[in-house]
């Protein structure tokens, strides 16, 4: 039940724009235990910054929204900067550790991580297909065909074993394949691409157990100020 107002006292500016919705809230697992937030906003409105913006349980416990990399390439070493929703953006926030022991803005080519860490939900699996347009004139047949053939979103440098055998023999076939089918042959690929950020990120709360009752919570959006965004309960 939506039970927010946006003319209320308390009420943040924002509430009406971003929204809050269960998602998972009820899962057992804080694996599993999700909210999401959307920005629902026309495309004439500009990009909201979540830095300071918190989830609230009906008990109170308080939970910050966490920073993200917007270019997610290892652990540690990536930039991070407050999560910053274009309209028609969501995040999903999580409660549990992020497989890949980060947060991150998503991408065109982010549906490569599904094949190493278990998300729930799962990233888009939606990878753009490797330009073949500077071989398929040079490379045999056989080569053009299977590439062709091979499904996005799968690093084929372990599966080289499974090939045809006529494509294992083709030693420049096999190297093209493995360097070009890969999150980081993407990213060189397509990063400079308008349409690369997706506008939806990933965050999680590092929290062991539940946040969100199984049986009955109201769960808070507040903004920097703690002013009421939105609430949802059940």
């Amino acid at each position: 039940e939506q039970i927010s107002s946006g003319t209320l006292l308390g009420f943040s500016p924002y509430s009406g724009r971003i929204r809050l919705s269960l998602g998972g809230s009820t899962a057992s697992d804080p694996k599993q235990e999700y909210v999401m937030i959307n920005y629902s906003g026309g495309s004439s409105q500009g990009v909201v910054s979540l830095d300071g913006w918190s989830v609230e349980n009906k008990l109170g416990g308080r939970y910050s929204i966490p920073q993200a990399s917007t270019l997610p390439i290892g652990a540690g070493i990536d930039p991070i900067e407050p999560v910053r929703l274009p309209p028609g953006g969501s995040v999903i926030v999580s409660t549990g550790f992020s497989p890949r022991d980060q947060n991150f803005q998503l991408n065109k080519c982010t549906g490569y991580f599904n094949e190493v860490y278990s998300f729930f939900p799962s990233l888009p699996a939606s990878c753009p297909r490797p330009d073949t347009g500077a071989v398929r004139y040079t490379f045999k047949d056989t080569c053009v065909s299977f590439i062709q053939s091979l499904p996005t979103c799968l690093n084929q440098t372990n599966r080289v074993g499974q090939f045809p055998l006529a494509v294992k023999l083709d030693s420049q076939c096999v190297s093209w394949i493995v360097d070009h089918f890969s999150y980081s042959a993407c990213l060189s690929e397509h990063k400079l691409d308008p349409d690369f950020l997706t506008g939806q990120w990933r965050v999680w709360l590092n929290q062991k157990d539940q946040i969100w009752s199984n049986v009955a919570d109201r769960i808070t959006l507040r903004d920097a100020q703690g002013r009421i965004v939105d609430q949802v309960q059940y």
